[in-house]
């Protein structure tokens, strides 16, 4: 089992080597941007439907972290309010079943609340800080157990590869062969909608309508990876906003819709829980940057001046 040759590495380790406690552990995680699919879907593994999400990956704002190994036994975060991550380094040395205390101290320029996955972020950087401390390494699916854990729910920014998540579940519903197309997102966020916090509240009861919609579009998606379509992409994400907008309000949907149709976007997407929302692009089209521009223009006279860029 990997968790025992984990803790027989780190004995070893210990006896082996006159470990420097005074240099941190150090580990870093980019951000997300919302999803690009989020809803219910059946899985193979557990023979039922779940609540599933394919995130899209942002690397525009990250969370670091530095563990420093101290001599009592309790675990301080600073800043203090970071407490999911306290909790996602707490789990991490119970599962290894590790007793050491620390100081953990983050520095994230992730804004939280808007849906960047900031919460997540920060646990899965300070996890990797403590792993690089104790010089050990866990897997992605470990890692992202752990994450799902110490929040009720995560995202799925530790994996390498592009999945469906089940992110109360914390398994992988699909693994698909490949990144998504290249695109470029103009994000901006609604001034005037605080998100919401989907933990705290009752999972959607998704109709029976809705769910077979997801789970075709799940296998648009699989066919936009495989084709490298972005215009299929977009389709997905955005039937993903609208189905969810019957439970997520995202003020002036309609007319970001009718500015996404004027400037030839492929899609919106959003963050379920926050009031992010992005529109793509392909990346290999002419006067993209023409477009974007004309974009905001139109999006500041829905009272919308907060804007980023980024490709993916």
């Amino acid at each position: 089992m990997e968790i025992e040759k984990i803790k027989a590495l780190y004995q070893e380790k210990l006896q082996a080597t006159n470990k420097n406690w005074k240099v941190p552990g150090v580990g870093s995680s980019f951000c997300h941007h919302g999803e690009i699919l989020q809803g219910e879907f059946y899985c193979d593994e557990l023979k039922q439907s779940v609540y599933g999400l394919c995130t899209l990956k942002c690397n525009i704002f990250s969370s670091k972290a530095q563990f420093y190994k101290t001599d009592d036994k309790e675990i301080k975060v600073f800043p203090e309010y970071k407490i999911k991550a306290k909790k996602g380094v707490e789990n991490l040395l119970k599962y290894l079943n590790i007793n050491i205390g620390g100081r953990l101290v983050i520095d994230s320029d992730i804004r939280p609340k808007l849906g960047f996955g900031s919460s997540t972020t920060d646990v899965v950087s300070s996890i990797m800080a403590v792993l690089d401390v104790l010089e050990l390494e866990l897997n992605e699916m470990t890692i992202a157990k752990l994450a799902v854990y110490s929040e009720t729910a995560s995202d799925s920014i530790m994996f390498k590869d592009e999945v469906l998540f089940a992110q109360r579940k914390g398994l992988i519903i699909e693994k698909f062969p490949q990144s998504i197309p290249q695109i470029h997102v103009l994000g901006f966020s609604d001034p005037s909608n605080d998100g919401y916090c989907t933990v705290s509240m009752e999972p959607l009861k998704y109709n029976s309508k809705e769910k077979l919609q997801f789970n075709e579009l799940r296998d648009i998606l699989r066919n936009s990876i495989k084709t490298q379509d972005v215009n299929l992409l977009g389709k997905v994400t955005t039937q993903s906003t609208l189905i969810n907008q019957n439970y997520y309000q995202k003020k002036n949907l309609d007319k970001i819709l009718k500015i996404m149709e004027d400037n030839q976007s492929a899609g919106i997407q959003i963050s379920h829980s926050g009031n992010l929302m992005g529109l793509i692009w392909d990346n290999s089209i002419p006067f993209i940057e023409d477009k974007i521009e004309n974009t905001k223009e139109q999006l500041r006279a829905l009272n919308i001046k907060s804007f980023w860029t980024f490709t993916k």
